[in-house]
């Protein structure tokens, strides 16, 4: 039964004063053109191809509010320029009729599975005359408006909330070059094998303060569709674990093998392609990745009384300590690393209560971190949400 105030139609219900139109019936899509002749490093107007900004030029290819949509490769990550821009050929343009709202048609494109109209086999692949004739449902320009308006405030905090996310960063990344070299209050300084720390610090192996226990080589044949979850190479992230990919074993694994489980706090790492982007693959097991098995290829490390958990799981996140990995496993292929490898490493190690400060002092920022991100995440969602509620109608908005 259709709603009152609203109609079925080809795209489902939608409001009474909404129309079915095609794409084409409210916009032109143009080609981008060869930056070539126009390219200017001291030019202002800026290049775009589906990466983003690939440079400047001193004339711009169209001068009004647009929506940009990849021609090839990236097709799915629409982009809205209110100012001149240039485009190249991989990435279209549009025109757009009056009185529709650019904007609105922006947060339209976002939620259009461009995916499904790519054209090609290999490289991803639009058309101009596919995408004019995809059908959409089009209220008043007022409500356009109303519609990009609100959108439009989400996305402000979503902004915000990033800026804060890439200052905190920054900042982390500079108390962890202040801290876990300098400490905290130190005014003599002694070179070592890693290079200048306080004259308290002592500079030793790994195989001194802790072990290096390897996974079970746990067999494919024995995984089920439920169970326990095991720890493989693919999980272990930067920081975190991920679950992307899940693999259950039998239950009763959890008492046969239960010198591989994993409990919350443990740090483990990737010992395959350990190495990402100069950052080690490690990651700090949280009590919602437990109970969890330790596979093969992945190390779980135990710590003596001489280092503090979390100080450690600082320090391997640091470029220095990835450095010392890579040179670990130079020449491998596929990358590997071994316990004894990882156990000849050179670290700093502050006494216990000043490991126990600096840690604190991250975690701290860690928390933050872990603030923003989550108030993104949720900002997201509503965004979602507010986008399948607005540009269907189903949900009105007074103009």
């Amino acid at each position: 039964m259709v709603r009152q105030g609203y109609k079925m139609t080809e795209l489902g219900e939608m409001p009474e004063d909404w129309e079915v139109k095609k794409l084409g019936d409210i916009l032109k899509i143009r080609y981008g053109k060869s930056q070539r002749q126009v390219e200017d490093s001291n030019g202002s107007i800026p290049i775009l191809g589906t990466g983003g900004l690939m440079g400047y030029a001193n004339k711009a290819l169209y001068e009004e509010e647009s929506v940009l949509i990849g021609r090839k490769g990236t097709i799915d990550k629409p982009y809205y320029m209110n100012e001149p821009f240039w485009t190249v050929d991989t990435l279209f343009y549009s025109e757009i009729f009056k009185p529709n709202v650019p904007k609105w048609i922006f947060y339209l494109f976002q939620s259009i599975p461009w995916k499904s109209y790519n054209e090609a086999t290999g490289v991803p692949s639009l058309s101009g005359k596919i995408i004019e004739s995809i059908k959409i449902c089009l209220p008043s320009n007022k409500e356009q408006q109303k519609i990009a308006d609100i959108l439009s405030t989400v996305d402000a905090q979503l902004e915000q909330t990033d800026q804060l996310i890439k200052k905190t960063k920054e900042l982390k990344k500079g108390l962890m070059q202040k801290l876990l070299k300098k400490g905290i209050g130190h005014t003599g300084f002694k070179q070592t094998e890693v290079g200048e720390i306080p004259a308290e610090w002592e500079c030793v192996q790994l195989k001194d303060i802790l072990e290096v226990q390897g996974g079970y080589a746990f067999k494919s044949k024995d995984s089920v569709q439920e169970g326990i979850r095991w720890i493989k190479i693919a999980n272990v992230g930067m920081g975190k674990i991920s679950w992307k990919e899940k693999s259950y074993l039998p239950t009763n694994f959890e008492e046969e093998y239960s010198d591989y489980v994993l409990k919350s706090n443990d740090i483990v790492m990737a010992m395959t392609r350990p190495v990402l982007r100069n950052e080690t693959k490690i990651s700090r097991i949280e009590r919602s990745d437990t109970p969890s098995l330790l596979n093969q290829r992945v190390c779980r490390f135990i710590f003596s009384n001489k280092i503090n958990n979390s100080f450690f799981y600082h320090f391997a996140r640091t470029i220095s300590f990835a450095y010392s990995i890579q040179d670990q496993i130079l020449g491998t292929d596929p990358p590997n690393i071994s316990a004894n490898q990882i156990k000849s490493i050179y670290v700093p190690l502050p006494p216990l209560p000043e490991q126990q400060k600096i840690a604190d002092i991250l975690s701290s920022v860690d928390g933050q971190l872990e603030g923003y991100n989550t108030k993104k995440e949720k900002l997201e969602l509503l965004k979602k949400g507010l986008m399948q509620q607005l540009l269907t109608g189903k949900v009105r908005v007074s103009v």
